[in-house]
């Protein structure tokens, strides 16, 4: 395979990236020189969701990466660099049948299972492998399947990650990251964790080699997509936060269906009281924040059912102040900041005098409150200036304003929302590339409006 160098970087021809997450896959093809060229995006189709279970087809999911691999595949040699959504599993037997499908962090069945192991013992698996106890964990998942009867002909467990990694190569191979969230991970030890092994009735045997983010192997030939390497890549958290790796001062906030913020830091970090997510990047780098259920998805949820959309949102935002309507928004559960799956949405303080925009106004508030609380226990955590924003909500200037006033922190937004894009590859190969961005400044007056509401939302918590 010819190679090619530029400034003393190992670079070839073009690179693919797959960034597989758990509503839809995109592959994008970039040059030489890591400029975008093209994007390919499929949305599943097959996805069995019902309250309890959120599982993904693996088939479908194949034929999505190779049709996508065929649309963007160049006539000369490149490389695919893979990004995959945390927390997922998939049992298969000794004949490599599978005995489920992809289940995702979204799946609640494990939650049962969580009152019937002893707290000692989570919480020292929590302060092991750094994964917070919640059923989005993979053991916990596992372990509601060691009570069933197809438990017994599990031979492998796998993760999207390892999944689509041996499939492309031949080689069952995970990535450090995807392995550290997996809730079967020893980050202090760097090994699989005998407390997690022990507990589930695992051996080595059924778990995949563990590899560093740079870690390659050639695409198996049998697919005729020319002669490519794969690079296993990491987590889709690990390459949002990696875009703006050269911000050391700020979080990086993912704001889409879900919301997290996260920050880099050189040492693992772990906290009973809050239950951040502490997880391996590399050797010398952990990934520390908190995931949240709602946010992008609670937008949707009140312009479908108040039949409104963004245009109407951002001029009531402009206008109005918050009233003493709280909106809490856990409509879908919550992780960070409750850790609560049975928490649910709800006004409080609503009369007669509110009016529709009062309501719509105070459920948007409370979808950044909720926010705002997730980056004030990081910031307890590991102290940060300001956010970096990626996800949905860059596209919305009048959203990402009021954020950062209920806030009270500068808010960075790319300006080219391709560089999103770059995070794994920039981990990767150990780039730093330059992101031109737009900051957006509080308004420290609309703060403190904001911030004796943000006292009551607090007070109305469960």
């Amino acid at each position: 395979m010819i190679l090619f160098y530029e400034e003393g970087i190992m670079s070839y021809r073009y690179t693919i990236s797959i960034d597989v997450g758990t509503t839809n896959l995109k592959l994008a093809r970039f040059d030489h020189q890591l400029q975008f060229e093209e994007e390919w995006a499929y949305r599943y189709q097959e996805i069995r969701s019902d309250g309890l279970h959120y599982e993904l087809s693996w088939s479908e999911m194949q034929l999505a990466i190779l049709r996508g691999l065929r649309e963007l595949k160049p006539e000369s040699n490149y490389r695919i660099v893979l990004t995959t959504a945390m927390h997922s599993i998939l049992l298969r037997d000794d004949e490599y049948h599978d005995l489920t499908g992809i289940v995702t962090w979204a799946d609640k069945r494990g939650h049962q299972e969580l009152s019937l192991i002893d707290d000692a013992f989570k919480e020292d698996l929590y302060l092991t492998t750094g994964t917070p106890i919640h059923s989005m964990n993979p053991f916990y998942k596992l372990y509601y399947h060691l009570r069933q009867p197809v438990w017994h002909s599990v031979a492998k467990i796998y993760s999207i990650k390892d999944l689509i990694f041996e499939f492309l190569t031949g080689e069952w191979w995970i990535d450090v990251s995807n392995a550290s969230s997996s809730g079967l991970y020893d980050s202090q030890r760097g090994q699989w964790s005998e407390l997690a092994l022990d507990k589930l009735q695992l051996n080595l045997a059924q778990l995949p080699l563990v590899k560093e983010c740079n870690a390659a192997a050639p695409l198996l030939a049998e697919f005729d997509l020319g002669q490519a390497e794969v690079v296993i890549g990491t987590s889709d958290g690990v390459s949002s936060s990696f875009v703006y790796r050269s911000f050391n001062d700020y979080a990086v906030l993912s704001f889409g269906t879900s919301h997290a913020v996260r920050v880099i830091a050189n040492e693992m970090r772990v906290d009973l009281d809050s239950m951040n997510f502490s997880y391996i990047i590399d050797q010398q780098h952990y990934l520390i924040g908190y995931p949240s259920n709602n946010a992008g998805n609670v937008l949707d949820w009140i312009c479908s059912v108040y039949q409104t959309n963004f245009k109407e949102l951002e001029a009531i935002i402009k206008t109005k102040t918050p009233s003493n309507l709280v909106f809490l928004p856990f409509l879908n559960g919550e992780r960070a900041p409750l850790w609560d799956e049975q928490a649910v949405a709800k006004f409080i303080g609503l009369e007669r005098h509110h009016h529709r925009e009062d309501l719509l106004m105070a459920m948007v508030c409370g979808v950044f409150y909720n926010v705002r609380h997730n980056v004030e226990n990081l910031r307890a955590l590991h102290p940060f200036k300001g956010i970096a924003l990626t996800g949905g909500l860059t596209y919305s200037k009048v959203l990402v304003q009021l954020l950062a006033d209920i806030v009270g922190l500068p808010i960075l937004v790319p300006k080219d929302n391709a560089a999103e894009r770059l995070g794994t590859i920039m981990l990767v190969d150990d780039l730093t590339i330059p992101i031109a961005y737009e900051e957006i400044a509080p308004d420290l007056n609309r703060h403190q409006v904001f911030n004796l509401n943000f006292q009551h939302y607090l007070a109305e918590l469960p």
